[in-house]
């Protein structure tokens, strides 16, 4: 959370081959995500993970995030994700 935001956002870093990153199952982490909101917006804060934990979640998701080689590809990706939220 930081002053410097306005409204949520988020940063997407993709590794194709994918990095130790200290993962629970110990497998190689292909995206690392950077959200950032506005500190005085706690409620959106919590719901933005909730969403991208949600969608994150999905195999589905998943596997074309992995495939994605473009910035495009990937914004598409989490706009389609956003227009259709997981079933909760």
């Amino acid at each position: 959370k930081t002053p410097e935001v306005q409204r949520c956002v988020v940063a997407v870093g993709l590794h194709a081959a994918g990095i130790d990153f200290n993962a629970l199952d110990r497998q190689p982490v292909h995206a690392v995500f950077l959200l950032l909101s506005p500190e005085e917006q706690p409620e959106a804060h919590l719901a933005a993970m909730e969403t991208l934990f949600g969608t994150l979640s999905q195999e589905q998701f998943r596997k074309f995030l992995k495939q994605a080689r473009s910035v495009a590809e990937v914004v598409t990706l989490l706009d389609e994700a956003d227009a259709n939220p997981p079933a909760r």
